[in-house]
């Protein structure tokens, strides 16, 4: 009995952790991004050590998988030990190793929470993303409204109480965003849905983030073609949706007041001058930072300078290039595109096929956060912070240990 106790009590302290990290997602950029990703560094490390020193056995084939995220450990390790070598007496290296040591905690963290569901036949549940995402909006309401924090919104330093920036924040509601949209397709009609909907999507544009917002569209076209296509389509729900998400850009629109709110972006004519008109403004400077990513790769195309490099070599103010495919040839090269290529692939595979196969609520959120996450990331640095970082793994890892299961089944 005292074994069986202790069991349930592990079981449940992993669940339970795995509920605060998500709960607290919106928060953990509040004073800068290092300090973020070391937090969820250690949240994920905790959960891990728990699932490794449980009750919760490993079998000889789950031994395999673990000896193949050494070897792409090992191998996403070359460039930044040749980095560390190379600046070893530099300050620099610090950021780099942190910054490797957080990509490997990730890497383990999505191994063991997909050994944990295939053993328990846990199902994440995803709602404490989307209340972060309400408990922070509230609290910059407020400290927008009484000065709590002295912060000035509107000082061009896109910084909030909850993040210190702007984009990073847009990450985490996106997502929260996907996640009520999709549950009111997918369940019974609830207000509290159509509040969580609505707020977050009004968050999403009042942010003014083009490329998440672009995200959010895409992916919940595609989920709703998905949802077709199994039959699990049911049109009012649909106007519902689109209805909410209406009124609440109706709604929320005088809150607009900031120069990088969505709406005033939209209507300012400033924006559209022709003074302004460049591909390179109309990108935030993003063809610029792409061209020295290129520059960059191509002096180190195998393994890549390392962990952080594009920071320190490119000498540029951005901490990535603001799309993945660029930042994984500048940081791992060619041998850690590819790997990443190939998974992100084959978990893309693997969640359509879940999501054909038995399309309930988790199956779709898993899949379409995944596919949010890639989109946003290839003009953002949404696969370079650890916030949506750990989404993706809790998903990534459900949807592994799904098709595990139902290839038992067959």
């Amino acid at each position: 009995m005292e074994r069986a106790f202790s069991d349930i009590h592990t079981v449940d302290s992993i669940e339970k952790r795995i509920y605060l990290l998500l709960l607290c997602s919106a928060f953990y950029h509040f004073y800068t991004p290092i300090f973020g990703s070391v937090i969820v560094m250690l949240l994920e490390l905790s959960i891990v050590w728990l699932i490794a020193s449980g009750p919760v056995q490993h079998s000889d084939r789950n031994d395999d998988k673990f000896r193949l995220f050494v070897v792409i450990s090992l191998l996403l390790s070359v460039s930044s030990a040749m980095f560390i070598y190379r600046y070893h007496t530099e300050f620099k290296v610090v950021f780099s190793l942190l910054r490797q040591l957080t990509n490997i905690s990730h890497l383990f963290f999505f191994y063991f929470i997909f050994r944990y569901i295939t053993r328990t036949h846990y199902a994440p549940d995803f709602s404490p993303l989307v209340y972060s995402c309400v408990l922070a909006i509230a609290v910059v309401f407020i400290d927008a409204n009484l000065n709590l924090s002295g912060i000035d919104y509107d000082n061009g330093e896109h910084r909030l109480v909850v993040s210190s920036n702007i984009r990073h924040f847009g990450h985490i509601i996106m997502l929260g965003c996907l996640y009520s949209s999709i549950q009111l397709l997918t369940e019974k009609r609830q207000l509290s849905l159509i509040a969580l909907a609505g707020i977050t999507f009004a968050t999403l544009v009042w942010l003014g983030g083009r490329g998440a917002l672009l995200s959010y569209v895409i992916t919940l076209l595609l989920a709703i073609g998905v949802l077709k296509r199994t039959y699990r389509l049911v049109r009012q729900r649909v106007v519902l949706l689109l209805s909410t998400l209406l009124i609440s850009l109706l709604i929320s629109a005088p809150l607009h007041i900031y120069s990088w709110n969505g709406l005033t972006r939209l209507v300012n004519p400033d924006v559209l001058s022709t003074e302004q008109v460049d591909l390179n403004s109309l990108s935030s400077g993003r063809i610029e930072q792409w061209q020295k990513a290129w520059a960059l790769t191509a002096d180190k195309p195998i393994f890549g300078h390392g962990a952080e490099s594009y920071y320190f070599e490119a000498q540029i103010k951005s901490r990535h290039p603001h799309n993945f495919i660029l930042q994984f040839l500048v940081e791992y090269g060619v041998v850690g595109l590819v790997m990443t290529l190939v998974g992100l692939a084959y978990l893309c595979y693997l969640g359509l096929a879940n999501t054909l196969r038995e399309c309930n609520s988790i199956n779709l959120f898993c899949l379409a956060s995944v596919l949010s996450l890639i989109i946003h990331g290839l003009v953002s640095g949404t696969l370079f912070y650890s916030p949506p970082l750990l989404v993706l793994c809790v998903a990534a890892a459900y949807i592994c240990a799904e098709h595990s299961r139902q290839n038992r089944i067959k």
